[in-house]
Protein backbone atom coordinates (compact mmCIF):
# COMPACT_ATOMS: atom_id res chain seq x y z
CA UNK A 1 0.00 0.00 0.00
CA UNK A 2 1.17 3.13 -1.07
CA UNK A 3 1.94 6.16 1.69
CA UNK A 4 -0.47 8.53 1.67
CA UNK A 5 0.89 12.30 0.01
CA UNK A 6 1.96 14.56 2.77
CA UNK A 7 -0.90 16.68 4.35
CA UNK A 8 -0.84 20.28 2.86
CA UNK A 9 -0.86 22.70 5.83
CA UNK A 10 -3.22 25.84 6.02
CA UNK A 11 -1.45 29.60 6.05
CA UNK A 12 -1.95 30.03 9.97
CA UNK A 13 -0.70 26.12 10.54
CA UNK A 14 2.55 26.71 8.37
CA UNK A 15 3.06 30.17 10.17
CA UNK A 16 2.49 28.98 13.60
CA UNK A 17 5.02 25.88 12.93
CA UNK A 18 7.30 28.15 11.37
CA UNK A 19 7.41 30.50 14.62
CA UNK A 20 7.57 27.61 16.59
CA UNK A 21 10.89 26.50 14.65
CA UNK A 22 12.54 30.10 15.13
CA UNK A 23 11.61 30.56 19.32
CA UNK A 24 13.90 28.14 20.50
CA UNK A 25 16.97 29.29 17.83
CA UNK A 26 16.04 33.08 18.82
CA UNK A 27 16.35 32.33 22.27
CA UNK A 28 19.60 30.53 22.30
CA UNK A 29 21.01 32.93 19.26
CA UNK A 30 19.49 36.66 19.24
CA UNK A 31 17.80 38.37 16.28
CA UNK A 32 21.46 39.01 14.86
CA UNK A 33 21.98 35.18 14.83
CA UNK A 34 18.93 33.98 13.96
CA UNK A 35 19.46 32.01 10.23
CA UNK A 36 16.51 31.38 7.86
CA UNK A 37 18.33 28.74 5.92
CA UNK A 38 18.30 26.77 9.70
CA UNK A 39 14.85 27.83 10.64
CA UNK A 40 13.82 26.44 7.24
CA UNK A 41 15.50 22.94 7.20
CA UNK A 42 14.27 22.49 10.78
CA UNK A 43 11.09 23.06 9.10
CA UNK A 44 12.16 20.99 5.92
CA UNK A 45 11.15 24.19 3.91
CA UNK A 46 12.43 25.99 1.45
CA UNK A 47 14.22 29.63 2.27
CA UNK A 48 11.73 30.95 -0.65
CA UNK A 49 8.89 29.45 1.16
CA UNK A 50 9.92 31.31 4.84
CA UNK A 51 10.53 34.46 3.06
CA UNK A 52 6.89 34.23 1.19
CA UNK A 53 5.62 34.10 5.32
CA UNK A 54 7.93 36.58 6.55
CA UNK A 55 8.87 38.99 3.61
CA UNK A 56 11.02 41.21 5.71
CA UNK A 57 13.31 38.75 6.14
CA UNK A 58 14.46 37.68 9.81
CA UNK A 59 13.10 41.46 10.68
CA UNK A 60 9.53 40.13 10.32
CA UNK A 61 10.29 37.03 11.56
CA UNK A 62 12.00 38.12 15.25
CA UNK A 63 9.12 40.53 15.38
CA UNK A 64 6.64 37.85 15.10
CA UNK A 65 8.45 35.47 17.36
CA UNK A 66 8.77 37.74 19.84
CA UNK A 67 5.03 38.00 19.68
CA UNK A 68 4.42 34.80 20.30
CA UNK A 69 6.69 34.57 22.78
CA UNK A 70 4.84 36.74 24.81
CA UNK A 71 1.58 35.33 24.38
CA UNK A 72 2.91 32.17 25.48
CA UNK A 73 3.78 34.34 28.72
CA UNK A 74 0.80 35.64 29.41
CA UNK A 75 -1.41 33.72 28.54
CA UNK A 76 -4.60 33.67 26.36
CA UNK A 77 -6.46 37.43 26.16
CA UNK A 78 -9.57 36.26 28.13
CA UNK A 79 -7.53 34.89 30.95
CA UNK A 80 -5.15 37.93 32.26
CA UNK A 81 -5.98 38.07 35.41
CA UNK A 82 -3.21 39.34 37.61
CA UNK A 83 -3.12 36.40 39.38
CA UNK A 84 -2.64 34.01 36.70
CA UNK A 85 -0.67 36.77 34.95
CA UNK A 86 2.43 36.31 37.66
CA UNK A 87 1.75 32.55 38.17
CA UNK A 88 2.11 32.17 34.14
CA UNK A 89 5.45 34.87 34.62
CA UNK A 90 7.11 32.51 37.21
CA UNK A 91 6.64 29.58 35.64
CA UNK A 92 8.44 30.91 32.41
CA UNK A 93 10.80 32.82 34.78
CA UNK A 94 12.07 30.21 36.98
CA UNK A 95 12.15 27.52 34.35
CA UNK A 96 13.40 29.96 32.37
CA UNK A 97 11.06 29.07 29.01
CA UNK A 98 12.23 30.46 25.45
CA UNK A 99 8.99 32.74 25.85
CA UNK A 100 11.03 33.98 28.72
CA UNK A 101 14.57 34.53 27.12
CA UNK A 102 13.36 36.09 24.38
CA UNK A 103 11.15 38.58 26.20
CA UNK A 104 14.38 39.59 28.14
CA UNK A 105 16.57 39.85 25.01
CA UNK A 106 13.88 41.84 23.61
CA UNK A 107 13.37 43.95 26.64
CA UNK A 108 16.96 45.05 26.22
CA UNK A 109 17.29 45.94 22.47
CA UNK A 110 14.92 49.32 21.38
CA UNK A 111 13.39 48.20 17.97
CA UNK A 112 11.79 45.12 19.75
CA UNK A 113 11.24 46.70 23.30
CA UNK A 114 7.48 47.46 23.09
CA UNK A 115 6.53 44.29 21.93
CA UNK A 116 7.71 43.09 25.45
CA UNK A 117 5.55 45.57 26.91
CA UNK A 118 2.50 44.05 27.76
CA UNK A 119 3.90 41.23 29.41
CA UNK A 120 6.34 44.03 31.67
CA UNK A 121 2.78 45.73 32.20
CA UNK A 122 0.86 42.65 33.07
CA UNK A 123 4.06 42.02 35.72
CA UNK A 124 3.51 45.06 36.94
CA UNK A 125 -0.05 45.08 36.96
CA UNK A 126 0.02 41.36 39.33
CA UNK A 127 2.26 42.67 41.69
CA UNK A 128 0.99 45.46 42.39
CA UNK A 129 -2.32 44.31 42.13
CA UNK A 130 -4.60 47.80 42.29
CA UNK A 131 -4.68 51.21 40.19
CA UNK A 132 -4.85 52.45 44.38
CA UNK A 133 -0.83 52.36 43.75
CA UNK A 134 0.01 54.95 40.88
CA UNK A 135 3.44 55.66 41.39
CA UNK A 136 5.50 58.10 38.92
CA UNK A 137 6.18 56.42 35.58
CA UNK A 138 10.37 56.56 36.35
CA UNK A 139 10.17 54.81 40.09
CA UNK A 140 7.55 52.33 37.88
CA UNK A 141 10.29 51.81 35.29
CA UNK A 142 12.70 50.99 37.94
CA UNK A 143 10.66 48.11 39.79
CA UNK A 144 10.13 46.49 37.00
CA UNK A 145 13.43 46.36 35.56
CA UNK A 146 14.45 45.12 39.69
CA UNK A 147 11.73 42.28 39.38
CA UNK A 148 12.89 40.94 36.02
CA UNK A 149 16.02 41.00 37.39
CA UNK A 150 15.01 39.07 40.38
CA UNK A 151 13.12 36.77 38.16
CA UNK A 152 16.41 36.07 36.12
CA UNK A 153 18.79 35.86 39.13
CA UNK A 154 15.79 33.66 41.27
CA UNK A 155 16.91 30.33 40.27
CA UNK A 156 20.64 30.30 40.18
CA UNK A 157 20.24 31.63 43.68
CA UNK A 158 17.84 29.01 44.43
CA UNK A 159 15.22 31.21 45.85
CA UNK A 160 11.60 28.53 45.75
CA UNK A 161 9.10 30.58 43.93
CA UNK A 162 7.31 31.65 47.64
CA UNK A 163 10.68 33.01 48.32
CA UNK A 164 10.27 35.40 44.83
CA UNK A 165 7.12 36.11 45.28
CA UNK A 166 7.71 37.46 49.03
CA UNK A 167 11.03 39.39 47.94
CA UNK A 168 8.80 41.26 45.07
CA UNK A 169 6.00 41.83 47.25
CA UNK A 170 8.32 43.68 50.19
CA UNK A 171 10.14 45.59 47.46
CA UNK A 172 6.99 46.67 46.63
CA UNK A 173 5.87 47.76 49.95
CA UNK A 174 8.99 49.38 50.93
CA UNK A 175 8.19 51.38 47.39
CA UNK A 176 5.02 52.15 49.02
CA UNK A 177 6.56 53.21 52.36
CA UNK A 178 4.20 50.47 53.58
CA UNK A 179 7.09 48.16 55.24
Amino acid sequence: MDAAPPRRLTRQARRDQLVAAAMPLLARHGPADLSMDVVAARVGVTRNLLYHYFPGGRADLVSVVVDAAERQILGPPGQRDPGAALSRILDHALAPTHAWRIHRMARALPPLSRRAEPTAQALVGALVGSESFAPAGLILRGYLAFAEEVLEGARPAGLSRPEVRELLDRALRCLQGTD
